[in-house]
């Protein structure tokens, strides 16, 4: 008996014109590392006033290229901008290919509140499209601070001497706040020397009673850039009488230390 195939060569013909169907492979997405390193330019751990650098490196360990890369969240605490750092909040968006990687720095100066919490940081990240694994593009970089030892020696002059008991008053100025850091007096060698943590102050003097201030010096600014970079701070002052009564030696904590 013949037998005909005619709906089996059909069914291969069929078969045969079809296209074959593969699952289609993403496309290549990529992968953004964001690292950093802390310089510190004095000791370590740094004091209160000292200056550290922030180098940060933003990588695409992907396999596809990094488009419209921005740094979306920057936020500080107890640091300073150094003037003439890098303004990465005016960062323009940047692509990278896969490995590339681009480099950025950040200048600071331990702020005063540093010297209460005894610690300082910044921390950045950066997004992108398609990103493959977000966890890795924050970084914080943070540093133990301690307390800055400037070592400055305040002295109340007269025209013939020093003055026991006129009062120093340091306030804290930054960002518009003002904050008084303490109040001390000469002690009963007319001059007082104590520690003053790195910043921006406003120095204010009194004059115990019989006395007052020589026009000009009842207050100034003191700015006090790091540790060990101490210096005198002089002011003058005039008796407001003949003869005025002898100021009495001040029980100030400073004093007895000294």
């Amino acid at each position: 008996m013949r037998r005909t195939f005619a709906g089996a060569a059909a069914a291969l013909c069929v078969l045969a014109g079809s296209s074959p169907a593969y699952a289609q492979s993403p496309a290549p997405r990529p992968d953004l590392r964001v690292t950093a390193e802390l310089q510190v330019t004095g000791a370590t751990p740094p004091t209160v006033g000292d200056g550290a650098w922030y180098y940060l490196t933003v990588t695409n360990t992907g396999r596809g290229p990094a488009r419209d890369v921005r740094l979306t969240d920057l936020a500080s605490h107890n640091i300073y901008w150094s003037p003439g750092n890098q303004d990465l909040t005016q960062l323009a968006p940047f692509e990278l290919a896969p490995g590339e990687s681009r480099e950025f720095w950040q200048s600071v100066i331990f702020a005063n509140e540093a010297d209460v919490e005894g610690v300082a940081w910044a921390s950045y990240r950066f997004t992108t499209e398609r990103e493959r694994n977000p966890a890795d593009n924050s970084v914080r970089v943070q540093t133990p601070v301690v307390y800055g030892d400037a070592g400055y020696t305040v002295t109340a002059l007269l025209k013939n001497g020093t003055l026991p008991g006129a009062g120093i008053t340091f306030t804290y100025l930054r960002d518009g706040v003002e904050k008084t850091w303490r109040t001390v007096h000469t002690c009963a060698e007319g001059w007082i020397s104590l520690r003053i943590p790195g910043g921006l102050y406003q120095v204010h003097f009194t004059a115990p009673e019989g006395y007052e201030i020589r026009p000009g010096y009842q207050d100034y600014r003191l700015l006090v850039l790091a540790a060990g970079d101490g210096g005198v701070v002089n002011t003058a002052l005039d008796p407001v009488v003949a003869d005025p009564p002898a100021p009495q030696p001040s029980t100030d904590p400073e004093c007895t230390a000294a």
